[in-house]
């Protein structure tokens, strides 16, 4: 094709790569000293006395990997509405989209403006330092203060389990339909109910910050209330430290609301989680 060197074509080099993987091709991988005999091909002997360190390595013990490896990739909780709708037409859509504004002339990111937001020793008072407590918060959800709400960046989605929803006294006929599925990190696909829009409240007296979040409702066994992923933490502007078991923030002007973990939930999710 006029215009188009082999060697610049990425889909070629994929599809190359993809053979590979799959144990093709192999006599032209270039595999260095896996299998050759100690003499190379200009029988000539190769040195066994490296001069450098690091050299210094018996390839006689280095087993290459296998031909027919595959790396298999693990991913966290996704599927929601990121991906720009609830079905396959609006994501198609969104994609478009997104493609046509990448097209055109690029311009600069507006970026919000925030104050600044730091996490000191003054955040550990209080806390039990141990460091490896799930970030567990509490809530106001529709007028109800929701406890074991657990703080997930890893989602794409913001989840309620239906156990909460039938506490709050609301007709499953009020949610929405959801068509899809969401898939977890295990690989396994999780059936949505629908879903329901609440205004949710994250209080730090004296100050409160209240948006709308668009829960997916499931049906599953956990010792949740309520998951939080990247929709409703961006909507808000939150910045959570995992070390400090924290989460901050902006409310209004140059304010920082904070929210410290809940400790004494989080240790009893993570003992109802074994």
């Amino acid at each position: 094709m006029l215009g188009h060197a082999t060697e610049g074509c990425a889909a070629l080099k994929d599809q190359i790569e993809q053979l590979i993987r799959k144990g093709y091709l192999s006599q032209y991988v270039y595999r260095p000293d896996w299998r050759r005999s100690p003499q190379d091909n200009s029988g000539r002997q190769r040195s066994r006395n490296p001069q450098t360190p690091h050299q210094a390595i018996d390839r006689r013990n280095v087993e290459p990997p296998p031909r027919n490896s595959i790396f298999r990739v693990i991913d966290t909780i996704s599927g929601g509405f990121t991906g720009g709708g609830e079905s396959s037409s609006a994501r198609k859509q969104h994609l478009r989209a997104v493609m046509s504004i990448n097209n055109t002339e690029k311009k600069p990111r507006r970026i919000p403006h925030h104050p600044m937001i730091s996490f000191t020793e003054e955040d550990f008072k209080g806390i039990n330092q141990n460091l490896n407590d799930p970030m567990v918060i509490s809530v106001v959800t529709a007028n109800f203060w929701v406890k074991k709400v657990l703080i997930d960046q890893g989602s794409s989605a913001d989840l309620m389990y239906l156990s909460v929803l039938k506490k709050m006294r609301i007709p499953e006929g009020k949610l929405k339909p959801f068509d899809e599925n969401l898939i977890s990190f295990s690989g396994e696909q999780v059936g949505v109910r629908g879903y329901i829009d609440f205004p949710t409240s994250f209080r730090t007296a004296p100050l409160v910050k209240t948006i709308y979040i668009r829960y997916l409702v499931i049906d599953c066994q956990t010792p949740y209330n309520v998951l939080l992923g990247r929709p409703s933490l961006n909507k808000i502007g939150a910045v959570v430290s995992t070390p400090y078991l924290t989460m901050k923030f902006p409310v209004i002007d140059t304010k920082v609301g904070t929210i410290h973990v809940d400790q004494k939930e989080a240790r009893q999710c993570y003992h109802d989680s074994l």
